[in-house]
């Protein structure tokens, strides 16, 4: 089965309405604007935290999907930026409440999305994290059935 788009946030607080963003906070959450289809398999949640004293990790962020944990896939960390891919298999359908939190209050900007005809044993089949300075090339090879979620953050 081909792994195929299912849903993504169209009305949270962000100016296009794709992200949750918080600023100086230690949590994030979105309860409205993102409906997960009843044929989902998978739901894929990231965030990037930055530390505005430009120095301080934000600390380990954890993500959940309806009150359940999500597993975590790939974690960059740089300095005072930690960003951050999750996922879930076979998620609750509907309109839930994606929520993450941290330890060192810092500004957040937290988005997801949902597949169906994914692999429910093991939701990512491979993750690669891939960090580097200005100029960074990143090759992501993928077949043909297959879909690839990125994450890319910045402090500047």
């Amino acid at each position: 089965m081909a792994v195929a788009f299912d849903a993504k946030p169209t009305a949270w607080n962000s100016l296009d309405g794709l992200n949750q963003e918080g600023n100086n906070v230690t949590s994030v959450s979105a309860s409205t604007g993102f409906v997960v289809g009843g044929s989902a398999s998978l739901l894929a949640g990231v965030i990037h935290v930055q530390n505005n004293n430009g120095s301080t990790d934000p600390g380990t962020v954890s993500m959940t999907w309806d009150g359940g944990a999500m597993s975590a896939g790939p974690t960059a960390v740089n300095s005072a930026n930690r960003s951050a891919l999750f996922y879930k298999t076979s998620p609750a359908t509907g309109t839930k409440i994606l929520a993450a939190s941290w330890t060192a209050s810092s500004d957040a900007y937290m988005s997801a999305a949902s597949f169906t005809g994914t692999d429910t044993t093991t939701g990512i089949n491979a993750a690669d994290s891939v960090s580097g300075t200005s100029g960074t090339t990143v090759t992501v090879t993928s077949t043909t059935d297959d879909a690839t979620v990125a994450l890319w953050g910045t402090n500047g």
